[in-house]
């Protein structure tokens, strides 16, 4: 009897583990990256100065947005923050995204300086983090009027940048643009307000 109770014992425990080990398996495939992306457009010669859209989403599915902004230069920034987590087809399709050639392999972005006369900076940047490595990709492109007394229209872009350099953020953006328009579609959603208050601009800014 306590041969057969001994023999039940450890059939009952390979089959949890077995069971515990499938479950990790499962989950592991059903896990999405995690990201921090944050597209930014400032323009000194517009209203809002500073507009920056963040992203923070969990390997889960669950995510938190910051949406800040800043009218006119020296204005207090004002922020908003939103929370939620994706459904299927979300976390489907950025994780398709997010596993594509364009992006997972990618060498990190070096940026290029941007001059402090610029008024106009757009921007975006992503940190994905795999099961086995993490990823920096980034482009920045900026401009200025020809001359402080013409119309804005009359620009100088990427001003004291290599050819290389600026070819190179092209690249970047083209490939990144698949992301941003997935952020654009999560951004159409309604989305639950959230009472958060650490910046999550600020995590992907550093």
């Amino acid at each position: 009897m306590k041969c057969k109770l001994s023999v039940q014992l450890v059939c009952l425990t390979v089959l949890i583990a077995c069971q515990a080990s499938a479950q990790e398996d499962i989950n592991s495939q059903q896990n999405i990256p995690a990201l921090l992306l944050l597209e930014s457009v400032t323009d000194l010669l517009s209203t809002p100065a500073i507009e920056d859209k963040c992203l923070s989403v969990h390997p889960q599915g669950d995510f938190h947005i910051e949406l800040r902004q800043q009218l006119h230069p020296g204005d207090p920034l004002t922020r908003k923050f939103y929370e939620g987590i994706l459904d299927s087809t979300q976390r489907n399709s950025l994780k398709v995204l997010l596993e594509h050639t364009r992006i997972k392999g990618r060498p990190d972005s070096i940026l290029p300086s941007v001059p402090a006369t610029s008024s106009t900076i757009k921007a975006a940047k992503a940190r994905i983090k795999y099961e086995k490595n993490s990823q920096n990709i980034g482009y920045v492109h900026w401009f200025r009027p020809s001359r402080a007394d013409e119309d804005k229209a009359t620009v100088i872009s990427h001003e004291g940048a290599t050819a290389d350099e600026i070819e190179q953020q092209n690249r970047v953006e083209q490939d990144l643009q698949p992301l941003l328009t997935w952020f654009g579609s999560l951004l159409q959603t309604k989305l639950t307000e959230s009472k958060a208050t650490s910046s999550i601009c600020a995590q992907i800014s550093e």
